[in-house]
C-alpha cells in the first residue's frame, strides 16, 4: 500500500473553495471510477494525518460472550447483554446490549454508540426498530473504550499504542467495528445489511466507522456538525451562511482536543477551553465567532469524509433548529459529496433528512433512517409521508426527505434549492 506524505499546517497551501476530492496526490485528476479505490485510500490517509489520527492495524480477533438474556414486548424481542472482547488474550472489552426479533431469519443490524448513562437506553427505539420493522438494535457505551475527558490518554487502547495519533472519534469507532465483528458471525444478522449511527459526537464517531470499515452498508450520523456531516469552511443556521452560532474547529478543539489528531487543532482559531452557555448570548459576547482561522489550509473538508462512504449508503439526520451542528454547512457538504456518489453510480444513496427541532436523536430521525434502509435493502418505496425535493441537476437523483405538509417542506421548496455556484465550489464530476 502506498504511503503518502502530507504537508504540515505551516506549509499547506490555502484553498479558496471546497477541495476537489478527485485530485490525486500528484495533482492529476481521477476520471474513471476504476481509479477511485486508490484515490479513496489516499483520502483516508489524508484524513488520518490531519483529522482522525493514525490507528493500529485492525485485526479481527473479537470474541463475544452472552452474559444475560431476556424476553421483552410479549416475547417478541430477545434482549441480550454481550461482553465484546478483543486484542491479545482479549485484554480489551466493552459491553453491548443487543435487541433482536424473536423469530427465524437474518435481519439488518443498527449499531448505535452511546455515552455513559446511569442506565442503558431503557428499551428506547426497540418497539420501532425490532418489533415493528424487524431490525436488530445493537448499542454500546463508547466510554467503556476510552473516557470522554482528558483521561482519554490513559485508556488502555491509547496507552498500549503510543505510536498512533488517533483521537477519541477514531478509537470509539472501534466499538462499531468490534460489534460488527461479532454480529456478522450470528445467524440472526445479515452481514450485508449493517448500519452505523450515533448522535452528536456519536454521529462523528459513526461517520469514522463507516469510512474505515466498508462492512457498514449504511452510515447515519445524526446532529454531527463539526467533525461530522457539517462543513469546516462554511457556517450557518438553516437560513444561510454566517447566521447562527456554529461549532467550529477552534471551539471544538479548545474544549475536547483529545477527540482528533493533534495536528487538527492548528487549523482553528483558539478560544477559551470551557464555556457554559452555548447560545446566542455567548455569541454576542464574542462577535468574532464563528470566524475562519486556517481552515482554508486544510486539503479536505467534510464532504471529503462523506464521499468516502460512496458507493455505500449515507444519510445525514439533522434538526432544522440545531444551529450548533451547522445546518447550512451540512447542506454544502451533502451537495458536494454527491458529486462522488454520482461519479460512482450511487444515485440516491447520499441522503439528507431535516426535521423540526434541535439537537437530539428522536423517532423522526429513526423513522427516516429505517425508511432509507428499507428502500436500500429491500427495494421498498419511500413512505408517502416523505417528500422528494427536485434535484439541482437533471441527472442527479439524490434527495432530501422531510415530513410532508410541514413548515420544513415549505421552507425547502422556497429556500433550499440553491444553485451549485452558491455552494462555493466550481468543480464537478469528471
Amino acid at each position: 500500500m502506498t504511503q503518502y506524505v502530507f504537508p504540515d499546517s505551516g506549509t499547506a497551501e490555502p484553498i479558496d473553495q471546497l477541495p476537489d476530492p478527485f485530485i490525486r496526490a500528484d495533482g492529476s485528476r481521477v476520471t474513471d471510477p476504476a481509479e477511485w479505490p486508490e484515490q479513496r485510500e489516499y483520502l483516508k490517509q489524508m484524513l488520518a494525518h490531519y483529522f482522525y489520527g493514525t490507528q493500529p492495524e485492525y485485526i479481527n480477533d473479537t470474541v463475544g460472550t452472552v452474559t444475560e438474556q431476556n424476553l421483552l414486548f410479549d416475547d417478541q424481542v430477545i434482549e441480550e447483554q454481550v461482553l465484546i472482547s478483543f486484542g491479545p488474550n482479549q485484554c480489551y472489552s466493552f459491553h453491548a446490549r443487543i435487541y433482536r426479533p424473536n423469530m427465524p431469519g437474518s435481519f439488518p443490524a443498527i449499531t448505535y454508540n452511546l455515552p455513559t448513562l446511569p442506565y442503558w437506553m431503557s428499551h428506547r427505539f426497540v418497539r420501532e426498530t425490532v418489533v415493528e420493522r424487524h431490525y436488530i438494535q445493537a448499542e454500546f457505551n463508547r466510554e467503556e473504550l476510552a473516557s470522554d475527558n482528558h483521561n482519554f490518554f490513559n485508556s488502555p487502547l491509547c496507552k498500549d499504542n503510543p505510536e498512533c495519533t488517533w483521537g477519541a472519534l477514531a478509537l470509539w469507532s472501534w466499538g462499531h467495528r468490534r460489534l460488527a465483528d461479532y454480529l456478522q458471525e450470528q445467524d440472526y444478522c445479515n452481514p450485508d445489511q449493517m448500519v452505523a449511527t450515533g448522535q452528536s459526537r456519536g454521529g462523528k464517531t459513526a461517520l469514522c466507522a463507516g469510512i474505515y470499515d466498508e462492512r457498514f452498508a449504511v452510515t447515519a450520523p445524526s446532529g454531527s456538525g463539526c467533525g461530522g456531516a457539517g462543513c469546516l469552511r462554511y457556517f450557518g443556521s438553516r437560513l444561510g451562511q454566517n447566521t447562527g452560532f456554529v461549532e467550529n474547529i477552534g471551539l471544538m478543539m479548545a474544549h475536547v482536543p483529545y477527540w482528533c489528531a493533534p495536528l487538527f487543532t492548528e487549523f482553528g482559531q483558539k478560544y477559551p477551553p470551557l464555556f457554559l452557555d452555548r447560545d446566542y448570548k455567548y455569541a454576542l459576547r464574542h462577535p468574532e465567532i464563528p470566524l475562519l482561522h486556517r481552515e482554508m489550509h486544510l486539503p479536505f473538508d467534510l464532504h471529503t469524509a462523506k464521499a468516502l462512504i460512496a458507493p455505500r449508503g449515507l444519510i445525514d439526520l439533522e434538526g432544522l433548529s440545531d444551529d450548533w451542528a451547522n445546518p447550512y454547512g451540512t447542506q454544502v457538504t451533502w451537495r458536494a459529496a454527491d458529486e462522488v456518489f454520482q461519479f460512482l453510480g450511487a444515485y440516491g444513496k447520499n441522503a439528507l433528512h431535516f426535521r423540526t427541532g434541535g439537537h437530539n436523536y428522536n423517532t423522526y430521525d429513526l423513522k427516516a433512517l429505517l425508511d432509507y434502509c428499507d428502500a436500500l435493502f429491500f427495494g421498498k418505496p419511500f413512505s408517502a409521508e416523505l417528500i422528494r425535493i427536485p434535484p439541482p441537476k437533471e441527472q442527479q437523483v439524490s434527495y432530501c426527505a422531510y415530513p410532508a405538509n410541514s413548515p420544513e417542506a415549505a421552507f425547502v421548496r422556497d429556500h433550499m434549492e440553491i444553485s451549485y455556484q452558491k455552494f462555493h465550489f466550481d468543480w464537478s464530476k469528471p
